[in-house]
């Protein structure tokens, strides 16, 4: 079994450099819709519904310092990056 776990690490890649890659766009669909029947004589049966996709993504420069009495700790810049994908219906 770890002979398993080790040929799957060594599968995957071996490269840590960042790469510098474009970001898609924001995309989001909206769909809603909604009816009525008119049921026997007098009685109405309606309905309402929609469905809601959302993908964003975020991209934001950071720096994060700490400091103590002798001088920086350490010192970072770098770059954040968030996918947030949403989905929701009614």
């Amino acid at each position: 079994m770890i002979l398993f776990f080790q040929e799957v690490g060594r599968s995957f890649s071996n490269k840590w450099a960042t790469e510098k890659t474009s970001m898609p766009v924001n995309s989001s669909l909206n769909l809603s819709f909604g009816d009525k029947y008119n049921l026997f004589d007098d009685h109405i049966l309606g309905y309402i519904a929609s469905i809601t996709y959302s993908n964003s993504n975020e991209s934001q420069e950071i720096e994060r310092n700490n400091y103590t009495f002798d001088g920086p700790r350490y010192e970072y810049n770098g770059n954040n990056y968030r996918n947030s994908v949403m989905i929701g219906d009614y």
